[in-house]
C-alpha cells in the first residue's frame, strides 16, 4: 500500500467535493425536477444525492483502492486498510429539494476510526470548509484563526432536530426553548455539516444535535477541532461521530451549555436512529 501524506488527502478530497458539489449546484441552480424518493416519513434523497456518491465513490474506489468506503446511500464498501473515507454526498437535502442554499458535499478521511482530513463544500454559497489534523482549518483558501471565548447570553445558538423528531416532539420543543432563553438568539439550517463548520468560522458560537450519522458531522467536527472549538457528545462526553450525538461550541459557551443542558436533562434517555459501529 502507497504512503499518502495527509496533504495528499486533503487535496484529493478537496478535488472530489469540488466535482460533486458543482453537479448539485447545476442541478440546483437551474431548478431540475429532483426525483424525490422517501427512506423514512421524513428522511428523503433525491437523483443528485446518488449521482453525487457515485462520482466522490468511484473517484476514491479509483484513487485508493485499498481504504474503505461508508457512503450515507451506499452504504459501506469494505477495504484492506485501517483508513476510512465517510461520505455526505449531499448533506442538507430537503433544503436542496426546496432551493434553500444550505446544503454541503461533505468528506472526511478516518485512520483508525479518527477524522484526520474533512472537507465541507457548500456549492451554493460557494464556501469550502477543508482542515486536516495539526494543519489548521481554512475558509475558501484563508486560514481560519482560531475561536474566541463567548458568552453564552450573548451566543447564537444552531440546533437541529432528528429523525425522530415526530414521535419525540417534545424533546426538540424543550431544547428551543431551553437555548431561546438562555442565549442571545437561535437558528436552524437543516445542514449538520455546515452547521459545524459556522461555529468553526465564528459566524455562530455553538451547535447542538443528536440522532445523526458520523457522515452528518465527522468533517465538520475536524475543522472545529483545528480552530479550537470544544467538540463533546451532548453529555459531555469524549466525542466520537458514530454515536450521532454532537455538542461543539466557543470555550466557555460550551461549558454554560452543557452545564444548562445537563440541569435541564434535555438529553436525558435512549436516542434512536444513532448509527451503531459494527
Amino acid at each position: 500500500m502507497k504512503d499518502y501524506t495527509l496533504t495528499d488527502d486533503l487535496d484529493l478530497a478537496r478535488e472530489i467535493a469540488r466535482e460533486a458539489g458543482l453537479l448539485l449546484r447545476d442541478g440546483w441552480e437551474n431548478a431540475d425536477d429532483p426525483d424525490i424518493e422517501y427512506k423514512g416519513r421524513i428522511n428523503l434523497v433525491t437523483k443528485y444525492d446518488k449521482a453525487s456518491e457515485n462520482i466522490i465513490v468511484n473517484h476514491l474506489s479509483e484513487k485508493r483502492p485499498e481504504d474503505s468506503i461508508l457512503g450515507e446511500e451506499s452504504g459501506e464498501h469494505p477495504g484492506s486498510s485501517n483508513r476510512l473515507w465517510c461520505i455526505d454526498p449531499l448533506d442538507g437535502t430537503t433544503n436542496f429539494a426546496h432551493r434553500l442554499p444550505f446544503f454541503t458535499v461533505s468528506i472526511t478521511l478516518m485512520i483508525d476510526g479518527e477524522p484526520v482530513v474533512g472537507v465541507v463544500y457548500n456549492p451554493a454559497l460557494e464556501m469550502e470548509f477543508y482542515a486536516a489534523t495539526g494543519m489548521g482549518a481554512f475558509l475558501n483558501g484563508k486560514r481560519l484563526p482560531t475561536v474566541k471565548p463567548g458568552e453564552l447570553d450573548r451566543a447564537l445558538i444552531l440546533y437541529g432536530c432528528g429523525y425522530d423528531r415526530r414521535e419525540n416532539p417534545q424533546r426538540y420543543i424543550r431544547m428551543m426553548e431551553t437555548y431561546m432563553v438562555a442565549s442571545q438568539g437561535i437558528r436552524r439550517t437543516g445542514s449538520a455539516s455546515f452547521d459545524c463548520c459556522l461555529v468553526a468560522c465564528g459566524q455562530a458560537d455553538a451547535y447542538v444535535e443528536v440522532n445523526l450519522y458520523p457522515w452528518d458531522i465527522a468533517a465538520g467536527s475536524l475543522i472545529g477541532m483545528e480552530t479550537g472549538c470544544i467538540i463533546t457528545d451532548v453529555n459531555g462526553e469524549t466525542f466520537d461521530p458514530f454515536t450521532g450525538r454532537i455538542m461543539i461550541a466557543k470555550p466557555v459557551v460550551h461549558e454554560q451549555l452543557l452545564e444548562l443542558s445537563n440541569a435541564q436533562e434535555l438529553f436525558a434517555g435512549e436516542f434512536t436512529g444513532e448509527w451503531k459501529k459494527k
